[in-house]
């Protein structure tokens, strides 16, 4: 009786040594003598043990007679591993896959959060940008207020030994303009000739007394008009003024229009009316009409030098400067009306 609870209570200790060792992915390769065959082993085992270096081989069991479900004999039916076997590599199996998923999401999870970093960075990045930006367009913007000219002879003392181009080096004179400082009405031409380079006065060679004429046909003066050009130095041989050249003198004339505050501006010829419309066109294109200019109203009409050169543009030129006339007329009668005891001249 003693001897058969011994041998129960052995191959139950052998039985529960080896599910665990399956657990643990193990072999038993160390089972008692003559429980081989007693215990429901997978075969692989048995085949790892018999065939382990030194261990002698075992007879043959004699062959048991096939069974329904019996996998270990021909004609048996298939089954799956008992739970012994097939539960704790299905538990690995499961962990390792839960433990790579893991992974993955970690990895996932660190990218986006390193995404949304360089975002965040990129963003701060543009922000700073575009804040210094703004500052250094404001202090330029005031530094430009603080050296300003307050009037037209500020403006000529600031601007009168200018070299920006290549014309400041060899001008006799530097023609700033002539006029009223608070004209209404402002005539701009493209560039002093001869005469004004030698005089340093705008439009007073053959061009300049024609535009004499012309104002006083229209009931002006040239005292009550202001009379610049687009270029204060000549061009030699009285060529088109040149892009850079234009440029350089741009600042000058816009500082002489906010100065003079003009109701009315007469560009006079190709050159004066694209540089300031700041569009290509004739003039045919581009006269009869009035165009803005920064909220002032401006005519495109021929260049008097033009019109000593080819008489057919007397008649549109004379039809341009009525119509400015006409405007004139008609913002001082709005003005009086605006203004009670006013009288209109």
């Amino acid at each position: 009786m003693n001897t058969q609870v011994s041998l129960s209570d052995l191959i139950r200790q052998t039985v529960q040594a080896v599910l665990q060792e399956e657990e643990q992915g193990l072999e038993s390769l160390y089972l008692p003598e003559g429980l081989d065959g007693t215990l429901p082993l997978p075969v692989r085992m048995r085949s790892a043990r018999s065939e382990q270096p030194g261990q002698p081989a075992r007879p043959s069991q004699p062959a048991r007679p096939s069974q329904p479900g019996d996998t270990s004999q021909p004609g048996g039916t298939s089954q799956p591993a008992g739970p012994g076997v097939a539960a704790p590599a299905a538990r690995m199996n499961q962990a390792a896959g839960a433990a790579q998923a893991a992974r993955m999401n970690q990895a996932a999870g660190a990218a986006q959060v390193d995404q949304a970093a360089s975002a965040a960075q990129a963003t701060q990045a543009a922000d700073a940008a575009q804040a210094a930006d703004a500052d250094q367009a404001a202090q330029a913007a005031d530094a430009d207020q603080a050296t300003q000219a307050t009037s037209l002879e500020a403006l000529y003392a600031k601007y009168h030994r200018c070299t920006a181009c290549a014309l400041g080096f060899k001008r006799k004179h530097f023609v700033f303009g002539s006029g009223n400082e608070h004209a209404d009405v402002m005539f701009v031409g493209e560039a002093p000739g001869a005469q004004e380079d030698e005089q340093g006065q705008p439009f007073v060679g053959q061009a300049g007394k024609l535009l004499t004429r012309i104002l006083n046909a229209i009931d002006f003066t040239r005292d009550e008009v202001y009379i610049t050009n687009i270029l204060k130095c000549r061009p030699p041989n009285n060529r088109d003024p040149m892009p850079e050249e234009i440029d350089a003198c741009d600042a000058i004339l816009k500082e002489q229009i906010r100065l003079i505050r003009p109701r009315l501006i007469c560009a006079l010829g190709r050159v004066a009316a694209q540089a300031l419309l700041g569009k290509n066109g004739s003039i045919r294109s581009l006269r009869g009409r009035f165009h803005d200019y920064h909220g002032i109203k401006l005519l495109v009409t021929y260049h008097p030098s033009g019109l000593l050169r080819n008489a057919a543009y007397k008649r549109p030129t004379w039809e341009d400067v009525q119509l400015l006339r006409k405007e004139y007329d008609r913002i001082v009668q709005s003005d009086a009306q605006a203004t009670p005891g006013t009288e209109v001249s």
